[in-house]
């Protein structure tokens, strides 16, 4: 049940900047990273999810205060990386821009946690020089802005189809156009992770990332939380994670403040709608950009997940089959709660 704000007057006044809840908040962190080794050491799920899975523990073994998780999940991180690599030891023959992306993603956690392969990054390199920013981001940002008429993938058939198209190649049937902001959130995720592992994918970093003003300011004028909403949110708690590398250090509002203002007037939507994945990655935003935990709103964010944890430590549907649904959502509920070197 969740704790009601009337519970809280009678705990011990909090000052500004104080953490709020810690050994409640430890202990959640660490459930919910006992969930996440267990999906990454189940085999199938390593499998499908390796270079997202590796991600999450390198990603929260740099950014942790907490030093018995930073062991958790260094150790656990450099046991993963290290299968991977044995894995995948070179890159595919006939690898394509979606596979040489998710490689660069994977090789940028392998190497930080130690296991590099060299030639394997030199490979890349070359086989990313010779693709163009269309088949990377799916348009140049050089020339344009992240545009309105990039299909989705067909419902029917599962097939792609040419930027324009209204109708299946394959199957003729009916497709709909991606947003704006889903096809730049790709497109920013992509030349990110390729500048900082040192290969460009497309485009430059600074490319993708010139046109966020055109995006602003973040409007969404419906009542229940539905795609047009996710488009919006996700695009804007990554341009948070991308603008310093996934919660390394905090952000100065004011150099965002079109993003802030999102994000503070929807997380009570979040809990309204029981989504505990979106309001993790807004809780852990508005923390980067400046909001203390002294503030209820981001008590209200952390109270609700504490509260919402499942009996197995994740957070979410327990009843979900989609692997990626249940490790998300307990990597951003884990994001929310976790102590962070920044403080």
């Amino acid at each position: 049940m969740l704790l009601s704000r009337r519970g809280l007057i009678g705990l011990p006044f909090v000052l500004r900047g104080s953490t709020y809840l810690v050994e409640r908040r430890r202990a959640a962190v660490m459930r919910g990273l006992r969930f996440l080794i267990d999906v990454a050491r189940n085999p199938v799920h390593f499998e499908d999810y390796a270079t997202d899975l590796m991600f999450c523990f390198y990603g929260l073994a740099e950014a942790t205060s907490n030093e018995e998780m930073r062991r958790v999940c260094w150790e656990v991180g450099r046991e993963r990386a290290a299968y991977w690599r044995g894995k995948v030891p070179v890159v595919p023959a006939g690898a394509g821009p979606v596979t040489v992306s998710d490689l660069v993603y994977g090789c940028l956690s392998a190497d930080g946690l130690g296991f590099p392969n060299p030639a394997m990054k030199e490979e890349l390199a070359r086989r990313a020089a010779g693709m163009s920013a269309v088949q990377f981001l799916g348009f140049d940002p050089l020339r344009e802005g992240p545009p309105a008429d990039i299909p989705k993938k067909c419902k029917r058939c599962k097939k792609w189809s040419v930027r324009g198209s209204r109708q299946c190649f394959q199957c003729k049937g009916k497709l709909t156009m991606m947003s704006r902001y889903d096809v730049f959130f790709e497109a920013m995720l992509t030349a990110y992770f390729g500048e900082r592992y040192g290969i460009r994918l497309g485009a430059s970093f600074g490319d993708v990332m010139r046109w966020v003003p055109s995006l602003r300011p973040y409007v969404w004028k419906g009542r229940k939380l539905d795609a047009a909403f996710y488009s919006v949110a996700y695009t804007v708690t990554h341009i948070v994670y991308v603008s310093n590398d996934y919660d390394l250090r905090r952000l100065r509002r004011e150099d965002f403040p079109a993003e802030f203002d999102f994000l503070a007037g929807n997380l009570r939507r979040c809990i309204a709608g029981k989504d505990p994945e979106t309001l993790g990655e807004f809780v852990d935003s508005l923390l980067v950009l400046g909001m203390e935990e002294s503030d209820g709103l981001i008590r209200e964010g952390m109270d609700y997940l504490l509260a919402h944890q499942n009996a197995d430590g994740s957070w979410g549907d327990a009843r979900d089959r989609d692997m990626y649904n249940r490790y998300h959502t307990t990597w951003t509920g884990v994001g929310a709660l976790m102590e962070y070197k920044w403080g």
